[in-house]
């Protein structure tokens, strides 16, 4: 019920997400990444919106760091479900942890499980129901080459033909989109993208980049 996108870039890492309540009966603005410190970690959740800011909030609390952060997050999570809830079919969440580790982004993905899996960020993971439509073009695209502002542009697209048909991923034009940006220099940051019109019939990065003047909050 969400589209989150890693997307590796010729400067670091961006994390980008939609902005719509994973709550089924509202339609409301949320934020589904949070930015930890300056220099990582980086969390983003996608599931129950209620699951998410409670699993913000207590990782908030530990002051957890790149160090301490996949222990923390597993005790929570344990916590929180139990490993009986982990297990069942009815799980449904998946948090995805940047960390920044000798200079690089690290990739950790919790899904359903306390122990996460990690991998070097190569090419684009994703996350959430809104994937469904835009796998194609996130397991096709080197992004390894874009600038961030390239990069920037292909997550709003990304997001707009997912909200097609998707019914839980909010339009850019809707709510914007929260992005972090982790550069290979080991700096993290944390933006809000303004509500932004993509071209309709820009269904193709090839066609749809140059006409997506988004600004930041």
């Amino acid at each position: 019920m969400t589209l989150i996108m890693v997307i590796p870039y010729s400067e670091g890492v961006m994390l980008i997400s939609d902005k719509q309540s994973t709550t089924q009966s509202t339609r409301e603005k949320v934020t589904k990444i949070d930015l930890i410190t300056t220099n990582g970690p980086v969390i983003a959740g996608a599931g129950s919106t209620r699951d998410v800011d409670i699993i913000f909030n207590k990782i908030r609390q530990k002051d957890s760091d790149n160090r301490t952060i996949l222990n923390d997050t597993s005790d929570i999570i344990t916590e929180l479900f139990g490993d009986v809830y982990l297990a069942s079919a009815n799980f449904n969440f998946n948090l995805i942890v940047l960390t920044n580790e000798n200079g690089g982004v690290i990739f950790n993905q919790f899904n359903g499980c306390r122990y996460p899996q990690s991998s070097a960020i190569n090419r684009c993971f994703y996350i959430g129901s809104g994937s469904d439509f835009v796998s194609y073009f996130l397991d096709y695209t080197d992004t390894t080459s874009f600038l961030e502002e390239e990069t920037i542009k292909f997550g709003l697209l990304m997001i707009k033909i997912a909200s097609y048909k998707d019914p839980f991923v909010s339009s850019p034009n809707e709510y914007g989109c929260d992005i972090s940006i982790c550069k290979n220099d080991g700096s993290f940051e944390l933006k809000h993208i303004k509500p932004v019109e993509v071209n309709n019939t820009a269904l193709l990065y090839e066609q749809g980049r140059g006409g997506i003047n988004y600004e930041f909050e």
